[in-house]
């Protein structure tokens, strides 16, 4: 004797709801983790190499110029671009993206890893280049 007889109507009613109910549970837990991962980067941040007296988050190339992330998008110096598709790097503290761009009439993407260092900084790795950013006062 089984506690389901699949071969029932009531019995598929209740497996399929259970099956959906489990997907559901896992697809609302992927997006939450997904959302605290991006915004454990939210803020602004400057592009001098020295910490900054003040910074100016306009898009334009500008004196003081920082840049801003904020709820998984990146503002940089004309260019928006998504973060999307978060993997989170055993051991680093770090989050490989993709970033989905667009910025003086073009579109493009590529891949990014961002992590906080101890001393609060901002460091971005693309394919061929890192740089490190100071968080704006």
């Amino acid at each position: 004797m089984s506690f389901l007889n699949l071969r029932s109507n009531k019995s598929r009613i209740i497996v399929t709801r259970i099956y959906f109910g489990i997907v559901a549970s896992i697809t609302i837990l992927h997006a939450s983790v997904s959302v605290a991962s991006v915004e454990r980067f939210d803020g602004d941040y400057s592009y001098s190499e020295t910490p900054p007296n003040k910074c100016v988050i306009t898009g334009a190339d500008v004196e003081n110029a920082g840049f801003r992330i904020s709820g998984g998008t990146y503002f940089g110096i004309e260019l928006t671009c998504q973060l999307t598709n978060p993997v989170n790097i055993r051991g680093m503290n770090a989050i490989l993206f993709d970033l989905q761009c667009q910025g003086e009439g073009m579109e493009w993407e590529e891949r990014i890893l961002l992590q906080i260092l101890r001393d609060g900084r901002l460091l971005k790795a693309y394919e061929n280049w890192a740089s490190i950013h100071h968080p704006c006062p």
